[in-house]
């Protein structure tokens, strides 16, 4: 079973603009590798590094890196790559506060345990004048409360229950779910019948 997610902390930091489809959060000419080990440094990489040069104004190249990440509306849509999430696994960011999420998006991070947190946009807009003014300042996400402490404020944040139960329970990740009901599917495919191709192999 992986491990529980029940409080998140660590520096934010906030990455502008509505629609940041997963294209942009991990480019195309990525997805040849092998592995997912590399991911984490093209992250958003055409945005980072333009030209081949680096952005310094780029949130993600300021230093120390974010383990919380604002973002605006419907944050990683478009594609169902699964890469995108991994690649914001692997640069470090443990939790996405925003306002909206592409649905596939959010699912790849929770099997990831990276909680996709929904915040209001009056509550958004808030956090995103504090993490401007003060971003060398820690936030807390509590999972069980489903709230953001920063600062001196406290916010609400949306979970749906589902996903506020597997990570607090450490389920999320859908390949230990089918391990651990091993013995259910043992038993449901002694009682299939033979498929028609294992019996023309014979």
């Amino acid at each position: 079973m992986a491990a529980s997610v029940s409080v998140i902390e660590g520096l934010a930091r906030y990455l502008p603009g509505d629609d940041l489809d997963t294209d942009r959060i991990i480019p195309a000419r990525f997805l040849k590798t092998t592995s997912f080990e590399s991911l984490g440094e093209s992250l958003f990489f055409d945005e980072r590094f333009p030209a081949g040069k680096a952005a310094l104004e780029h949130p993600l190249n300021q230093k120390p890196i974010p383990e919380i990440l604002l973002v605006d509306r419907n944050f990683g849509c478009g594609s169902s790559r699964e890469h995108a999430a991994h690649a914001i696994q692997l640069y470090g960011i443990k939790a996405i506060v925003g306002i909206s999420f592409g649905d596939i998006f959010k699912n790849n991070c929770r099997n990831l345990g990276i909680p996709c947190c929904s915040l209001s946009e009056d509550q958004h807009r808030i956090l995103r004048e504090l993490i401007t003014k003060t971003e060398s300042d820690q936030i807390v996400i509590d999972i069980k409360e489903c709230s953001l402490r920063f600062y001196h404020k406290k916010l609400s944040l949306k979970l749906s229950e589902h996903d506020r139960d597997v990570f607090l329970t450490g389920s999320y990740d859908f390949f230990d779910r089918l391990l651990a009901n091993m013995h259910e599917i043992q038993a449901l495919d002694r009682c299939l019948p033979p498929s028609p191709i294992s019996n023309s192999s014979r």
